[in-house]
């Protein structure tokens, strides 16, 4: 079954294509030459692509639209528009023209089978924001969590739960319910997925529970792994010294995740078997916010210094080499 992963980053080896949402643009990256061959002219505000078959998603919040562009010839197919103030925040192109869209506001996902002009619109959850799919299953996560425990909506099996972290509290972790929730990425397999946010301690405090937050106890960057096949969480990492983790991405085989951290300005290298630090690239530039992988490097989107840069993983452990670094604003 083909795998979606919604984000402001995507490719298919050959181009890389990268939102920036200031603009209402999307930049198309030649990644062998390192150079930007073009910029899309997409609706207002594009927060998130997908991209299957030739088919370019773009969800636009701004003005509630979603785009569909022929990726290779760089023309637009379609757009379709949806209730104002529904902020589509991810779309993913299904085969033979099916497509998924969230919408952020209302908590709905919209769907249809083929290219037929008529969207399904079913119930999910409050406050939406990333978007997967591995054929009919569509995952979104919810942004802001409820107090005890994160969620994630399945369209086949409805909510997934990310239960709080029990801690205990110390110097190098904390409790904490999984909060922010951003991108979620599925695994090559298609039987796992990647969910990327904030741990956030709300049971800590001179009112809750008469001991003050610290600095090591209010919050801290944190990754969960989902058994789609159960839909349990398989696994988690709070990430020490790090905050809001913004973005993930897969290795081609699977062997490796990345997962990049928005404030700190870092893509960590997981073994995702056992989430152990194995490698990082530090100081990859302002506001990390979509991730790209290929066997020989990976490419960071950071979106606020909007900017594309590549580092090499052909040597892993060894210093950091960054291989490109491309501005993707237009002249």
């Amino acid at each position: 079954a083909p795998i979606r992963n919604g984000s402001p980053l995507v490719g298919d080896g050959e181009t890389l294509w990268a939102a920036l949402p200031d603009f209402d643009l999307v930049a198309v990256v030649d990644r062998a030459g390192g150079t930007v061959r073009g910029h899309l002219p997409v609706c207002h505000t594009p927060r998130s692509l997908g991209l299957l078959h030739g088919a370019l998603a773009v969800a636009c919040s701004g003005d509630d639209t979603v785009e569909v562009w022929d990726a290779a010839a760089g023309t637009l197919r379609e757009t379709l528009s949806f209730d104002a103030g529904s902020a589509p925040w991810a779309a993913l192109p299904g085969p033979d023209g099916s497509l998924s869209v969230l919408l952020r506001a209302t908590g709905q996902i919209a769907s249809r089978d083929d290219d037929a002009s008529l969207m399904e619109v079913v119930e999910a959850a409050a406050d939406l924001r990333g978007g997967a799919a591995v054929g009919d299953q569509v995952l979104a996560t919810r942004f802001r969590s409820d107090d005890d425990v994160g969620q994630v909506w399945d369209s086949t099996a409805g909510p997934l739960e990310l239960p709080r972290d029990p801690g205990p509290d110390s110097d190098t972790g904390a409790r904490g319910v999984p909060t922010y929730l951003g991108q979620v990425a599925i695994a090559p397999s298609g039987e796992r997925a990647a969910v990327v946010g904030l741990q956030a301690n709300v049971e800590r405090g001179l009112y809750r529970e008469g001991r003050a937050l610290t600095h090591e106890t209010t919050a801290r960057a944190t990754l969960r792994l989902l058994d789609l096949t159960t839909g349990e969480q398989a696994a988690r990492r709070a990430f020490d010294d790090r905050d809001l983790a913004s973005a993930a991405a897969w290795s081609p085989r699977g062997d490796w995740l990345y997962v990049a951290t928005h404030g700190m300005e870092t893509v960590e290298v997981l073994d995702p078997w056992t989430l152990q630090l194995a490698s990082a690239f530090l100081n990859v530039g302002h506001g990390p916010s979509g991730l790209w992988a290929d066997d020989e490097a990976v490419w960071v989107l950071c979106g606020l210094s909007r900017e594309l840069v590549a580092f090499d993983l052909r040597e892993l452990g060894s210093p950091q080499r960054e291989l490109t670094r491309i501005d993707l604003v237009p002249s």
